[in-house]
C-alpha cells in the first residue's frame, strides 16, 4: 500500500492554476513535472488534492480519474523510503486498476501473476527489499511495456500518469547513499527510458534538490512558492480570506474590519512568501487564542522563527526535558510509534515520570505533533530540521538524535529476549548508534547479550539498514547467506550515471564494510556476491583504501589477497600506504609494504608515504618507510622534504630520525626557505618552536641563511616577535642589520609589527636605527604606522630624526595621524612641536589626513598642539574640506567651533567651499550646521554653480530648501547662465523643481543659448515637468537664439504629443489677442508672454476657452497619459517621488468645442539623455540662420520650421556635472 498521509482529505483551497498546467503537461506529452517549492509550500496537500479531491466537477477530480498510482515518500517513516516497499506499493495499485471496479489497463494482471518467476518476487518483501532493481524490473517495467491502455490517450498526449511525493527524500548522500542504499529517485530515473510512453510522471521535490534538474532532464519544473507570482499570491489571499470568514474567531471580533482583513492578507501574504504552512499555523494560532488578531502582525516573518516564536509560546517557562525526551524520541525513530509506546519510551530517560506528567507534556506542544489512535508523528519535516539545527532552535530547544536513539535501545533492551527478527535489527539499529558515545562494537555485543537478546539463529539475506547495524547482528551470531536465484545477477547497479559496471551497490556494501573494519562482511561480499576488490568509489577510493585508513589490518589482509593493486591512486592522489602512514598504522604499513606498495609512489603533488607519516610525527612508520629505502629527500610540488614538514609541525624525534637517515637541513623550498625559516614563521607554540629551533642549530642549520626575498631567520623571529630565537639567533651570529630585498632590517620590521621586546633587544645589541627603506622610511615612521607608543618613545630616546620625510614627503607624524594612533600622535607632538604643521608632496598636513580618516580624537589632540586649520593643501582645500566631504560633523564642529577667526568660505582651486562639498556628498546635518556658522549659499565655483546648482543636480530635496531658507540666490546663473530650475528640469527632478518655482524661481529665465525651463523639459519630454512650467506662467511664445518655439524644440526631439499640446495652446493665444480690439498683434503677442496662467486667467473673461477648475485635484482617465513620462533613467527618486509627480491635468475647450488635456505623454521612442559620470549632454538641432527671420504662428509657417530644421546642423549643448573635478597641479 502508499504510505498513509496525515493530509487526507483535508480541506482544500486554490491552485487550480496548477491542476491546469499539470493537466496540459500530461495532454501534449510531456514526460513529467516536477512541483517545486520549499518546506510548507503545499505540494504534499497538492498531491492529496488530486488522490482524494474535496471538490466535483474540478480541474484535480479529472486528473484523479487519470491517475494510475501513487506513492508518499515520509520522513519519519523509514520504511516509506524503501524502494523495496515502493516497489510493491506500485504492483499492488497497478493489479488494483485492472479491477472491475476501475479497469484502466489490461494484460497486467497475466504478466505479473501467470508467471511464476514475477510472482515469487511479489510473493517475497524480503527479496524485493534485497534487490529492488530487479524488482522494478520484472514488477513493473517489463509488464507496463506489454500492457494494453483501456483509455485512448490525446493526440501526442499521455493517457495516465503515476505521482509520487517528496522524490528527494534520501537523496542527499549521493547516488544511492553511502552504505547501499537504493533509493527511490535511482530507481524511477534508471527506468524513465523503459517506461510506456502513455505513462506521465508526476513528482514533487524540495528547491534545493539539485539531484532531479540532473536526471529528469526533460521534466518541466512548476514552482509553488514564487511570491512573484500573481496566481501564488491569489492563492495566499484565497486562503487567508477563507480562514477570515470561515472561522468565528475572526468574525466576532470587534476590532476586525473589512480594512483590517485586507491588511492582515496583504501582510501576511508578504510575510509568508508563499508558505501556506506558515499561513496555517498563525491562523490556527489566532483562533485558538494562543495570539490575538492585532497581534499577529508582530509575528516573525519566516518559518523557522514561527517555530522558535510558538516554542516560546507554547513551552515557556515550563519544564523542557520530557518535551525534549518527546522530540528526539521521534527524531530517532525509524517508524511511527503509539502514544503509549512514545510514554514508555521517554520513560528510560526519567523513571520519575508519571503517565499524567506525561500527557500534560504531550499537550503542551500538541500543534507541534500529528496524532491518532495508532501513531505520533512531529506535524512537519521542517519542524524535525528546526529542532536539530542549533542556528534556529538555539540551545534552549536543541534536540539530539542520539539521546533518542538511547531511549529506543533502552525500551528494546527491556524486552530483548522477546524481540521479533524486525525488532531485534531495529534494537541493534539503535544501539549501533551508541559508538559516537565511545562504546565499541565489543561493547555493544555485550550489552546486546546482557540482555537476553539472541541472533544466532538470524539468517539475513543482505546487510541490513546501515553497515554498522550488520556488524552488530554479525557480531551477536546473526550469519549473511548467499543470496540465490536471478537477484544475484542484478545485484545493483550505478544509478546516478552510466556505467557498465552492474554492481555499484555491492561495491559501496564492501566500501563500507571495509571502512568499518567488519572483516566478516568483507569475505562475505568478496566470496559470495562476487564484487571486485578494486572497483572505485565516487571519490576513487578502492575498499583498501579505506580499509588502510581506519587501520583495519585484517581486512586490508583479505583485500591484499583478492588484489593485486597496492598502489592505486584516487582522485585527490593519495595511495593506500600514504594514508596508512599518515594515519601511523604502522602495521598497515608493514603489511601494504610487503604486498608490493611502492615506498614513494606519489602523484602530482610529490607527496610520498615518508611525508605523510613525517607531516603526522609518525616516527615508528616513518622508520618502517626509511627501511624499506625511501628517498630521504624526495620533493614535493612546493619543493619541501618530509625534514621540512617534520620540523614545521614540531615532530622532534622524526626530524632527528630523518637527520640521521641523511636529510639536508639546509634543503630550500620552492620559496627558498629552509626548515629553520618555516619552523621561525610556523604556528607552534613559542616554548615548542624555540625548541624545534634549538635543535635544527644543534643539527648544524645555517642561522643567516635567506630566503629569495633576502629575508634571514632573523627577519622572521623578529617579525613573530619571538624574543628567546632573537637571542639565540644573535648568539649564533646572526647578521642584527641584514637587509631583505625592501632593504628592511630585523629592526624594522619588529617596529613595524609592535614588537616592543624585540625592538628592546635589538636595540641593546647595537641594531642601526638610521637604516631607510626603499619607501624611504625609518624605524621611527614604521612605528607611528603601527602607534605602539611604547616603541616610539623607545625610538626617540634612541635620538631618530622625527622630521624625517619618506618619498611621499610623509613624516612619522603623518603616519600616525592617518592610522588614529593618538598615544604616538601625542608623543610626537611633545618631543617636537614643528611636526604638527609638516606638510607632503601633496601640501596635506598630520591634521588634514586625520579629518579625512575620521578620527576625532587625533584631531582635537593636533588642534591642541597648535595645528593649523586654516593650512591649504596644493589643491586648494582645508582640514574644513576634508571634514564636510568626510560626513563628519563632528569634525566640522570641532574646526569651527574651536578655531577662532577660521574662514568658512575659504574655496579650493576649482572655486569650492566647505558648503559645496556637503552639499555634493549630501551631507544634510553638515550642511545645516555649516549655513548656521555663517557659510555663503551663494559662493559659486569656476564653472559658476552654486551650492544650490549642486543640490537641484542631485535632486535632494531636503538640502534645497535648506539652502533656500538661508538664503540662497533661486535665480542665480553659472557661466552659461543657466539657473538651479534648469538643471533640476534636466535631470528629471520634479520635487526639486516644484520647490524652486514656490520660492519664485523665474521660469522664464534663458540661458546664453537661449533655452529656458520650458524649451529643457520639451527637448527631454518630461511631460509633468512641462505641466509643471505651465502651471507657474512659462513662456510658451519664447524663442531660443536660433529662433525655436519650445514646441519646435519638442517637435525636432520626437515628442510629438508635448509639440502638439504646446501648438495648441499657441494657437489659441493667437486666436485670443487677434480677437481683442485696439490691439495689435504685437501687443497680443507681447501680452502673451505672461504664459500659461495667463491664458487660464483671461479665458473666462473672452469665452473662448473653459478651464477646469478641478485644475488642481482631479485627473481624468485618459489613455493619453502614460506612466512612463513620470520616470527617467537619470532620476534614482523613489515612489514618493513618482506619486507627487503625477501632478494634476488642466482641461479647455477651444472655439470649435473640441476639449484639450493637458496631459502629457512620453513618445517611447523619444530620444533620452546620455548621463555620463563627468559631462551629460544633450544634442539640439540648430535651425538655418535664413528662417529666424521668416517665422510665424500660422500653422503652415510653423510646418515649414520644422521640416527646415530637422534639414539643419546640430551643436550640444551641455551641462557639467559638478562630480567632475580637474587634477591639481
Amino acid at each position: 500500500m502508499a504510505a498513509k498521509c496525515p493530509l487526507e482529505r483535508k480541506r482544500f483551497i486554490g491552485r487550480e492554476w496548477l491542476f491546469k498546467r499539470i493537466l496540459h503537461c500530461l495532454n501534449t506529452g510531456t514526460k513529467g513535472v516536477v512541483v517545486i517549492g520549499e518546506p510548507g509550500c503545499g505540494k504534499t496537500a497538492c498531491c492529496c488534492e488530486i488522490i482524494w479531491p474535496t471538490r466535483i466537477d474540478s480541474l484535480q477530480q479529472v486528473l484523479n480519474g487519470r491517475l494510475l498510482a501513487y506513492y508518499f515518500c515520509n520522513t519519519f517513516d523509514a520504511a516509506s523510503t524503501s524502494a523495496g516497499q515502493f516497489v510493491l506499493s506500485l504492483t499492488s495499485q497497478l493489479l488494483a486498476a485492472e479491477g472491475p471496479r476501475r479497469a484502466t489497463v489490461s494484460g497486467y494482471r497475466q504478466k505479473v501473476m501467470g508467471e511464476q518467476e514475477r510472482r515469487i518476487w511479489l510473493q517475497n518483501p524480503v527479496k524485493c527489499e534485497a534487490d529492488p532493481v530487479e524488482a522494478f524490473r520484472l514488477l513493473v517495467a517489463e509488464p507496463l511495456s506489454n500492457v494494453k491502455v483501456l483509455d485512448t490517450p490525446p493526440a501526442g498526449g499521455c493517457s495516465f500518469f503515476v505521482m509520487i511525493d517528496s522524490l528527494h527524500d534520501r537523496c542527499d548522500g549521493g547516488p544511492s547513499g553511502t552504505d547501499g542504499f537504493v533509493s527511490i529517485l535511482d530507481l524511477w530515473a534508471r527506468f524513465q527510458a523503459q517506461l510506456p510512453p502513455w505513462l506521465f510522471t508526476l513528482c514533487t521535490s524540495r528547491r534545493q534538490c539539485k539531484c532531479i534538474a540532473r536526471r529528469f532532464l526533460h521534466f518541466r519544473k512548476i514552482t509553488l512558492d514564487n511570491a512573484q507570482r500573481p496566481h501564488i499570491m491569489e492563492d495566499v489571499g484565497a486562503y487567508v480570506a477563507h480562514r477570515l470568514s470561515d472561522s468565528l474567531a475572526f468574525k466576532g471580533s470587534p476590532e476586525q474590519t473589512i480594512t483590517g482583513q485586507e491588511e492582515l492578507v496583504n501582510l501576511l501574504g508578504l510575510k509568508s512568501n508563499g508558505c501556506f504552512l506558515y499561513l496555517e499555523l498563525i491562523l490556527d494560532a489566532v483562533r485558538d487564542g494562543l495570539v490575538s488578531f492585532d497581534r499577529a502582525k508582530e509575528v516573525p516573518g519566516t518559518l523557522n522563527g514561527l517555530y522558535l516564536w510558538m516554542c516560546d509560546r507554547l513551552i515557556g517557562d515550563s519544564p523542557y526535558s520530557t518535551v525534549r525526551d518527546i522530540f528526539s524520541v521521534l527524531l530517532a525513530s525509524r517508524r511511527s510509534l503509539s502514544v503509549k509506546q512514545l510514554y514508555r519510551t521517554a520513560w528510560t530517560s526519567n523513571v520519575d515520570l508519571t503517565w499524567s506528567s506525561f500527557l500534560a507534556a504531550l499537550k503542551r506542544v500538541s500543534r507541534l505533533l500529528w496524532t491518532d489512535d495508532t501513531m505520533c508523528l512531529l506535524f512537519h519535516g521542517s519542524f524535525a530540521e528546526w529542532l536539530l539545527d542549533v542556528k534556529h532552535s538555539t540551545q534552549k530547544y536543541l534536540c539530539r538524535k542520539i539521546d533518542g536513539h538511547g531511549c529506543l535501545a533502552m525500551f528494546l533492551s527491556l524486552r530483548a529476549s522477546t524481540l521479533s527478527k524486525n525488532e531485534l535489527i531495529e534494537f541493534a539499529y539503535h544501539l549501533s548508534k551508541m559508538t559516537s558515545l565511545g562504546l565499541n562494537m565489543h561493547q555493544l555485543t555485550m550489552w546486546m547479550m546482557t540482555c537476553g537478546a539472541k541472533a544466532d539463529k538470524l539468517l539475513l539475506t543482505h546487510p541490513v539498514c546501515d553497515h554498522e547495524t550488520t556488524r552488530l547482528l554479525i557480531e551477536l551470531g546473526a550469519t549473511l547467506a548467499t543470496p540465490k536465484g536471478p537477484s544475484s545477477k542484478h545485484c545493483s547497479v550505478n544509478l546516478s550515471i552510466p556505467i557498465q559496471d552492474e554492481s555499484h551497490v555491492s561495491h559501496k556494501s564492501l566500501h563500507s564494510s571495509a571502512q568499518n573494519g567488519c572483516s566478516t562482511c568483507v569475505r562475505w561480499w568478496l566470496s559470495s556476491a562476487n564484487v571486485s576488490p578494486d572497483v572505485e568509489d565516487e571519490c576513487g577510493n578502492t575498499a583498501l583504501f579505506l580499509a588502510a585508513k581506519f587501520g583495519h589490518a585484517d581486512v586490508c589482509r583479505q583485500l591484499l589477497k583478492a588484489s593485486h593493486n597496492a598502489n592505486a591512486v584516487n582522485r585527490d592522489g593519495w595511495t593506500a600506504l600514504r594514508v596508512a602512514a599518515h594515519s601511523g598504522h604502522a602495521l598497515v604499513v608493514a603489511l601494504l609494504l610487503r604486498h608490493g606498495a611502492s615506498v614513494d609512489c606519489c602523484s602530482a603533488d610529490g607527496r610520498t608515504a615518508l611525508r605523510a607519516a613525517s607531516w603526522a610525527g609518525y616516527d615508528q612508520c616513518c622508520s618502517i618507510l626509511l627501511k624499506a629505502g625511501a628517498s630521504v629527500d624526495h620533493q614535493d610540488c612546493e619543493g619541501r622534504t618530509a625534514l621540512m614538514t617534520a620540523a614545521f609541525n614540531g615532530h622532534s624525534r622524526v626530524v632527528e630520525m630523518l637527520a640521521a637517515a641523511g636529510a639536508d637541513i639546509d634543503h630550500r623550498d620552492r620559496d627558498g626557505r629552509t626548515a629553520l625559516i618555516v619552523v621561525t614563521m610556523g604556528p607552534l607554540p613559542e616554548k615548542k618552536r624555540k625548541a624545534m629551533i634549538e635543535l635544527l642549530l644543534k643539527l648544524m642549520a645555517t642561522a643567516d641563511i635567506t630566503d629569495k626575498q633576502g629575508r634571514s631567520v632573523l627577519h622572521f623571529a623578529a617579525l613573530e616577535g619571538l624574543v628567546e630565537v632573537c637571542e639565540i639567533l644573535i648568539s649564533k651570529g646572526a647578521d642584527l642589520n641584514a637587509e631583505d630585498e625592501h632593504k628592511c632590517t630585523p629592526l624594522m620590521l619588529a617596529a613595524c609589527c609592535g614588537r616592543r621586546a624585540v625592538v628592546d633587544l635589538l636595540l641593546s645589541k647595537g641594531a642601526d636605527v638610521d637604516t631607510i627603506d626603499s619607501t624611504g622610511r625609518t624605524v621611527l615612521s614604521l612605528a607611528a604606522s603601527q602607534g605602539n607608543p611604547d616603541i616610539v618613545g623607545a625610538l626617540l630616546l634612541a635620538g631618530l630624526d622625527e622630521m624625517h620625510r619618506d618619498n611621499n614627503g610623509w613624516a612619522p607624524l603623518h603616519y600616525a595621524s592617518c592610522n588614529g594612533h593618538l598615544g604616538a600622535c601625542a608623543l610626537l607632538c611633545s618631543h617636537h612641536g614643528e611636526t604638527v604643521d609638516l606638510s607632503d608632496n601633496g601640501g596635506r598636513t598630520p591634521l588634514m589626513l586625520a579629518v579625512e580618516e575620521g578620527h576625532l580624537d587625533v584631531a582635537k589632540c593636533l588642534l591642541q598642539f597648535r595645528a593649523s586649520p586654516f593650512k591649504p593643501s596644493l589643491d586648494g582645500r582645508t582640514a574644513l574640506h576634508l571634514a564636510a566631504s568626510s560626513g563628519s560633523s563632528e569634525l566640522c564642529y570641532l574646526l569651527v567651533s574651536q578655531s577662532a577667526g577660521i574662514n568658512v568660505d575659504v574655496f579650493d582651486i576649482e572655486g569650492r567651499t566647505s558648503l559645496y562639498y556637503a552639499v555634493l556628498e549630501e551631507h544634510a546635518d553638515i550642511v545645516d550646521m555649516l549655513l548656521s556658522f555663517g557659510c555663503d549659499p551663494n559662493m559659486a565655483d569656476l564653472h559658476g554653480r552654486t551650492p544650490l546648482h549642486v543640490a537641484s543636480w542631485l535632486g535632494n530635496l531636503p538640502i534645497v530648501e535648506l539652502l533656500l531658507r538661508h538664503g540662497a540666490n533661486v535665480d542665480a546663473g553659472d557661466r552659461e547662465n543657466r539657473t538651479a530650475l534648469m538643471i533640476a528640469v534636466w535631470r528629471n527632478k520634479y520635487n526639486v523643481a516644484k520647490v524652486l518655482l514656490d520660492h519664485k524661481a523665474d521660469p522664464n529665465a534663458y540661458c546664453f543659448e537661449g533655452s529656458t525651463a520650458l524649451s529643457i523639459a520639451a527637448q527631454e519630454g518630461k511631460d509633468t515637468l512641462v505641466q509643471l512650467l505651465l502651471q507657474f506662467s512659462a513662456d510658451i511664445g519664447h524663442r531660443d537664439s536660433h529662433g525655436r518655439l519650445a514646441a519646435d524644440i519638442a517637435r525636432l526631439s520626437k515628442h510629438d504629443e508635448i509639440a502638439d499640446l504646446l501648438e495648441t495652446l499657441q494657437d489659441n493665444l493667437v486666436g485670443m489677442c487677434t480677437n481683442l480690439s485696439g490691439s495689435s498683434k504685437k501687443s497680443a503677442e507681447s501680452k502673451s508672454s505672461s504664459g500659461y496662467q495667463s491664458l487660464l486667467n483671461t479665458n473666462d473673461s473672452t469665452g473662448s476657452a473653459k478651464v477646469d477648475a478641478t485644475l488642481e485635484t482631479t485627473r481624468p482617465p485618459l489613455d493619453s497619459i502614460s506612466c512612463a513620462s513620470l520616470s527617467s533613467e537619470d532620476d534614482n527618486s523613489s515612489t514618493a517621488f513618482l506619486q507627487e509627480a503625477d501632478h494634476p491635468v488642466g482641461t479647455f475647450s477651444d472655439n470649435s468645442g473640441r476639449s484639450v488635456h493637458v496631459a502629457l505623454k512620453t513618445n517611447s521612442n523619444g530620444s533620452s539623455i546620455s548621463t555620463q559620470e563627468d559631462l551629460s549632454t544633450s544634442t539640439v538641432p540648430d535651425s538655418d540662420a535664413s528662417l529666424s527671420g521668416s517665422l510665424s504662428v500660422s500653422n503652415s509657417s510653423r510646418v515649414s520650421c520644422r521640416q527646415s530644421c530637422h534639414r539643419s546642423s546640430k551643436r550640444t549643448l551641455i551641462v557639467t556635472n559638478p562630480h567632475y573635478r580637474r587634477n591639481a597641479p
